[in-house]
């Protein structure tokens, strides 16, 4: 009980910094699921979108730019999501 107890003190522990990390770099990040809708974001990312990051739950990018746009952005995703590799997309 103590080992079980010891572990999920330390996974919150990493769970914490991982998400203050993520927090607080200048670099726009997001989370999409598989059907590319937004799950979450950093701040930097929210600002940009002139959201809160808590806002961004369920949106997609028709939300937030042109049509056209959008679907160059989903392409990129569905491209990155099928070959595994990350790309760093301006």
């Amino acid at each position: 009980m103590v080992k079980l107890k010891n572990s999920k003190k330390s996974l919150w522990k990493s769970e914490n910094m991982h998400r203050a990390l993520l927090e607080n770099l200048p670099q726009k990040i997001f989370l999409i699921d598989k059907n590319l809708v937004f799950v979450s974001c950093n701040k930097s990312f929210a600002q940009d979108k002139k959201i809160s990051p808590e806002e961004i739950s369920g949106k997609t990018y028709y939300n937030f730019c042109s049509k056209k746009m959008a679907e160059k952005y989903r392409a990129d995703d569905r491209r990155i999501i099928k070959s595994g590799k990350t790309e760093e997309i301006e």
